[in-house]
């Protein structure tokens, strides 16, 4: 028979080693990575559009959700595998900057990081943030690059 101490222990450990995506991406899996060849001047060029540059297959996902121990059809998804540094700022599509964040989980989810990933490419276009800033942000905490910009939800 285990002591509760060594139960505890044990219970700890177990839940660590699956990283579980909250408000924030696990930083050892997810810490951000950006695309060299996206500069200001190719991602604020007319008729630039982040979706052309979307590339990430379905089995890169199923290992994003894996790496995450989640599935996309339990809670707390319904989730879209996203792009930490999003394609509009520069972002890449390899796995360092992709993890599955909730649609719909209060107050943080993609619809609020959508938000701040249309302001932030707005500041980097208009000059007011250096776009290698703006990337470090919002892979840094992306909420309080939006609470510095929009304030809280």
């Amino acid at each position: 028979m285990h002591s509760p101490l060594f139960s505890s222990a044990i219970m700890i450990a177990m839940s660590a080693s699956a990283a579980l995506a909250g408000d924030l991406p696990n930083s050892e899996i997810t810490p951000g990575l950006a695309d060299p060849a996206l500069t200001k001047d190719a991602l604020c060029a007319p008729g630039f559009s982040p979706k052309a540059n979307r590339n990430v297959p379905s089995a890169r996902k199923k290992a994003i959700y894996k790496v995450y121990g989640m599935a996309p059809d339990s809670p707390p998804c319904p989730c879209e595998v996203d792009h930490l540094i999003p394609l509009g700022i520069g972002g890449s599509n390899r796995p360092r900057n992709l993890w599955p964040q909730p649609y719909s989980t209060v107050p943080w989810n993609s619809k609020a990081k959508d938000q701040l990933e249309i302001k932030l490419r707005t500041e980097v276009c208009a000059g007011t943030i250096e776009l290698s800033a703006a990337q470090q942000e919002i892979a840094t905490d992306w909420i309080a690059a939006y609470t510095k910009r929009f304030g809280t939800r």
